[in-house]
């Protein structure tokens, strides 16, 4: 038995007078559940409460999974092995009719049923313990009643007055998984000097600029000089062959 479950157990025993062996009625849709779970109802109800229950099926429920046919064919036999509550209903009621009906006499019985509207009229009703299949299906829970939640609530909220301010500040805080305090802002940082790469000198880009005019210049130049070498020898060379032509004529 798990904590929680044992002092709402506690809570249930002491609200609704409940004595052993403690009565369950079982409901078709959660032996339904249970069949198709492959859940033994009484050993995981007794690990719940700690032993002493005795499991029972009013005749109209079982009598209602007859008529569903071979739908539930696998609950229908399952049932045949509970003992029968004998509601004295005749023509039979619908389960949760049934169950409402053997309540309002006067004792106090546990149900287990998976109907969401028949706990709800039940806890709102009677107060009466509740046994559900998990919607895992892995296992059976014990109903947490409204008026159990609202115990605790104002059970805590008693506490909770009963403290000091600074004592209330730190539970809320801790409920809360926050803090009033501000959070210290670290001062931003500026980029690493490490990483930052480093932007290449202009002057050497000019230089090179430059350099380039001057190459191309002077091999202007020089080309200019070439030309003029080359007419000038051309010159020479005319000026020769006309000397030579007026001595031979001579």
């Amino acid at each position: 038995m798990k904590r929680e479950e044992k002092k709402l157990w506690i809570w249930y025993k002491a609200v609704c007078f409940l004595e052993e062996p403690f009565i369950v009625l079982i409901d078709g849709n959660f032996l339904h559940r249970c069949v198709e779970s492959r859940l033994d109802i009484s050993t995981k109800i007794n690990a719940i409460i700690g032993g002493g229950i005795k499991t029972k099926l009013p005749q109209c429920v079982f009598e209602e999974l007859v008529a569903l046919g071979e739908e539930v064919s696998g609950s229908r036999v399952a049932a045949k092995r509970f003992q029968r509550f004998n509601c004295n209903h005749s023509p039979a009621l619908p389960a949760n009719k049934c169950i409402d009906s053997i309540l309002s006499q006067g004792k106090v019985y546990c149900v287990a049923t998976q109907d969401i509207q028949l706990k709800r009229d039940l806890h709102r009703k009677y107060g009466i313990p509740i046994f559900s299949v998990h919607s895992g299906g892995n296992r059976i829970l014990l109903d947490i009643p409204p008026k159990f939640v609202e115990i605790k609530k104002n059970e805590e909220l008693h506490r909770f007055n009963g403290l000091m301010k600074s004592e209330r500040r730190a539970l809320a805080e801790a409920v809360k998984g926050t803090s009033t305090k501000r959070p210290h802002k670290k001062p931003k940082k500026g980029p690493n000097p490490m990483s930052i790469k480093k932007k290449k000198p202009k002057v050497k880009v000019l230089q090179t600029v430059e350099r380039v005019k001057h190459i191309r210049h002077r091999s202007r130049k020089q080309k200019r000089l070439s030309k003029l070498k080359k007419a000038g020898k051309e010159t020479e060379s005319s000026k020769g062959e006309g000397e030579s032509s007026t001595m031979d004529t001579n």
